[in-house]
């Protein structure tokens, strides 16, 4: 039998699964997260997540975490791309793609300017409201 709490996670929008994908990176000591808003140019996802982590140590647990955290709360991840690498972990939620970066990594691929075309809705330093 499914918990109250599985139920409610399973009623998340995107945008609520990206915050709180972006949540969790957080509380594992990612920084510099980005949460892009993508589903109006592209049919990839609705959101795009991006935080750098300081070494593969570190980016192979919070990918565990947040790989953890979306099962228990009834949204397991679609995918899971650059594990055993570990300098670019990339998660697929379905409506959102988690990337975890290292910082080389995220400054060669600038993800960012990629996206470009999408609409930054979250910074880290912002208080994480859309």
């Amino acid at each position: 039998m499914e918990s109250k709490e599985t139920k409610v996670a399973l009623n998340l929008s995107p945008a609520a699964r990206a915050h709180r994908l972006g949540d969790l990176m957080l509380e594992k000591k990612a920084r510099d997260l980005v949460v892009i808003e993508i589903d109006k140019i592209s049919s990839l996802a609705d959101y795009i997540v991006i935080a750098t982590v300081d070494n593969s140590r570190q980016l192979k647990a919070v990918a565990q975490d947040l790989d953890e955290a979306m099962k228990e709360e009834g949204a397991p991840r679609l995918g899971i791309e650059g594990r055993d690498q570990a300098w670019w972990v990339l998660l697929d939620f379905g409506d959102v793609i988690v990337h975890l970066m290292q910082a080389e990594a995220r400054e060669f691929y600038d993800l960012e300017q990629l996206w470009a075309d999408g609409e930054i809705v979250r910074r880290s330093d912002d208080d994480g409201t859309v």
